[in-house]
């Protein structure tokens, strides 16, 4: 699982074994994206439950997958304390007009 971060305004992460850091000004919208994945196990089929930090800015998408929904949480909270006007939350309405409308991303949200 990744390791992420928030240190001296900059938002720290490991993406297939990179160190990467960007300035938490560049995020846009932040969220939770909670997956249940199906294994086969050498004896059946088991269930497991991916947490995964979703950043959106206006270049691009990143996806982390995180140790739990818990710290996922935490960051998500961390954003929100900087209140720097990161949208925090999903919604599929968002999700519909991010790359279309951004002043009409930001009635929805609320900013």
């Amino acid at each position: 699982m990744g390791v992420a971060y928030i240190e001296n305004d900059n938002f720290h992460y490991e993406t297939f074994l990179l160190k990467r850091k960007m300035p938490i000004s560049e995020i846009l919208w932040a969220y939770l994206q909670i997956e249940d994945v199906k294994l086969s196990v050498c004896c059946g089929r088991s269930t497991m439950v991916v947490s995964r930090l979703i950043l959106r800015t206006r270049a691009k998408k990143i996806t982390l997958e995180l140790d739990s929904k818990e710290r996922v949480n935490e960051i998500l909270k961390e954003f929100k304390d900087a209140d720097i006007g990161i949208v925090i939350g999903y919604k599929k309405e968002l999700e519909n007009v991010f790359d279309k409308d951004y002043n009409e991303f930001l009635k929805i949200a609320g900013l």
